[in-house]
């Protein structure tokens, strides 16, 4: 496998090049790249290990809103009724707010992998740009 040009494995895997050239930079040694810009080539070596980076989805967690309904025995958990999903969840909060969010709305997002999903409170800031703390 000869070396490739790095705006056809960004074709390829449907990836703008910039964002390949990002990844490409930041995993691959020197050594492994060559020429400048657009016409940047990627060795055998840097192909094997960019091909598995170029392929991983990125992890999106799922956003609700939910009604806490009950508080659980341990102290780091609420349950909260979710209506997109029409069911109740045990939700991860942290352990001093668990006593006040009873009856609350609260942001929570969920996350799954390959156990299944968990889901836990988030925090939004109010005032900057509206990105999770």
């Amino acid at each position: 496998m000869p070396k490739v040009r790095l705006t056809k494995i960004a074709e390829e895997n449907d990836f703008s090049f910039d964002l390949a050239f990002k990844i490409a930079k930041e995993n691959l040694k020197d050594s492994m790249l060559t020429g400048k810009g657009k016409g940047t080539w990627v060795s055998e070596k840097g192909q094997a290990i960019l091909d598995p980076l170029l392929l991983a989805e990125e992890l999106c967690p799922n956003e609700y809103k939910g009604r806490v309904v009950r508080l659980a025995p341990n102290k780091s958990y609420v349950y909260a009724y979710i209506t997109e999903l029409d069911k109740t969840v045990p939700c991860i909060v942290p352990r001093n707010r668990q006593s006040t969010l009873h009856g609350k709305i609260i942001d929570i997002e969920e996350i799954e992998d390959t156990s299944g999903s968990t889901f836990r409170q988030i925090k939004k800031c109010i005032y900057s740009d509206n990105e999770p703390r």
